[in-house]
């Protein structure tokens, strides 16, 4: 029943795309009444559509002339709002003219050479794009005079009636039993590829040479830079920072906070940083556990960049980080690094923490995270509005975008962060 419903749908949808000038879909997912025969015969008595016709037929004459295996009026509905929710989803996504795999043609398909100067600044000028924040959206324009937008997009008023039309969409009942059931047959058809060809694949990955799970490219994703490091790893640094460093640590106030432990003493379960069954799905337990021994202190000395010694251990600490990603050669990393919109300085502030301490490895990459406590900036006075967090946000990332010049190590550091994003607690 479902698999024929599943059949209905993908047919349906590839007459929309047809009918807009394009048969990519119908290529993918041929329908079962193209063969000649008696689906053929049947689909034209059951009122089927013309290529080339000017309007598209009705859903329920789709999805309901086959077999007698008629779809509800909920059915119907969500499939609906569902195309109406991808057709949406066309207007927010960004597209390049030309593919970034067409503008680059890759002579050399081996492992990337090594970068030796990364963090070589070339002035490259002023250009002439003006921008300016308009109701929390960036317009940009080729010059000042111009008033054509280079890349226009969606006013903030369409942007919350769409929004508000998703999150309609998403709680109502038909729709979302549709989607449960839609899973659960992705999963059974997943389940049934793994008991016929479970086997052969095991044996096709044998019988590849010099390859296994080893010495295959992996990348970690969404590590938190604050995490980066394992906790036996974060143990020898403390341990050794009391051991050669006492007289700075003393300085900053550590002293006072090891009172209670013996420097021998530390240990893995002492320290208390891993993350265990407790800290599922609550972020006030996994927030705690980046304080090594409980003490918010060794924190802000350890694993914070900007503090009384801008960052050094931290610094320190990432770049034996990355000299084991490099020794390990088939390890990757995407470690994230939070922008929280507390002023605009916060961008420069990070970039030159990055550019001072060298951080570089042709095995990281950067990503910058936004976490949403704008409720908890506004009652501390930190913003005055969220417009004025949108500004300390985007306004330096534009400016530097403009002119390199005006931010010179952030134009640097943004080379090498694929993407941001936002979080959701």
């Amino acid at each position: 029943m479902i698999l024929v419903k599943e059949r209905k749908l993908l047919e349906f949808m590839c007459m929309v795309k047809r009918e807009a000038g394009t048969d990519s879909f119908n290529a993918e997912f041929p329908p079962t009444h193209a063969k000649k025969g008696r689906g053929s015969s049947r689909k034209r008595r059951n009122g089927g559509y013309r290529r080339g016709s000017t309007s598209l037929p009705d859903v329920t004459t789709i999805f309901g002339g086959f077999d007698g295996m008629a779809l509800s009026p909920d059915e119907v509905e969500a499939y609906v709002f569902l195309q109406e929710c991808l057709e949406m989803r066309k207007r927010y996504v960004f597209r390049e003219a030309v593919a970034p795999w067409d503008k680059e043609v890759i002579s050399d398909p081996s492992t990337p050479k090594p970068n030796p100067d990364p963090f070589l600044y070339i002035p490259e000028g002023k250009s002439d794009h003006y921008f300016e924040m308009q109701d929390g959206v960036i317009r940009v324009y080729p010059d000042r005079d111009e008033k054509e937008e280079l890349f226009p997009v969606a006013d903030a008023t369409t942007f919350f009636t769409d929004l508000h039309h998703l999150l309609r969409v998403i709680a109502a009942g038909n729709i979302r039993t549709l989607c449960h059931h839609r899973l659960n047959l992705l999963e059974q058809k997943f389940n049934l590829h793994l008991m016929l060809n479970a086997d052969r694949e095991f044996l096709a990955q044998k019988s590849a040479p010099h390859r296994d799970f080893y010495n295959v490219r992996k990348v970690d994703t969404h590590v938190h830079h604050s995490a980066c490091m394992n906790q036996k790893h974060l143990l020898r640094f403390i341990k050794s920072k009391l051991r050669k460093e006492p007289d700075e640590l003393y300085v900053l106030g550590i002293n006072p906070v090891m009172s209670f432990f013996n420097i021998y003493d530390l240990n893995v379960d002492l320290l208390d940083v891993h993350a265990d069954k407790s800290t599922f799905h609550g972020f006030d337990k996994f927030n705690l556990k980046y304080n090594p021994c409980g003490q918010s202190r060794l924190r802000e000395i350890f694993l914070k960049q900007d503090n009384l010694i801008q960052g050094r251990f931290l610094g320190e600490l990432t770049k034996q980080v990355f000299s084991d990603l490099a020794a390990s050669k088939y390890q990757m990393a995407e470690y994230r690094i939070s922008i929280y919109g507390r002023k605009q300085s916060e961008w420069d502030q990070l970039a030159s923490w990055i550019v001072n301490n060298d951080l570089y490895s042709e095995n990281v990459v950067w990503l910058i995270q936004l976490p949403r406590l704008y409720n908890m900036y506004k009652e501390m006075g930190i913003v005055t509005s969220f417009l004025n967090m949108l500004d300390n946000i985007f306004i330096p990332l534009f400016e530097v975008t403009v002119n390199p010049d005006s931010h010179p190590q952030l134009h640097v550091f943004l080379k090498q962060v694929c993407y941001s994003s936002m979080l959701t607690f």
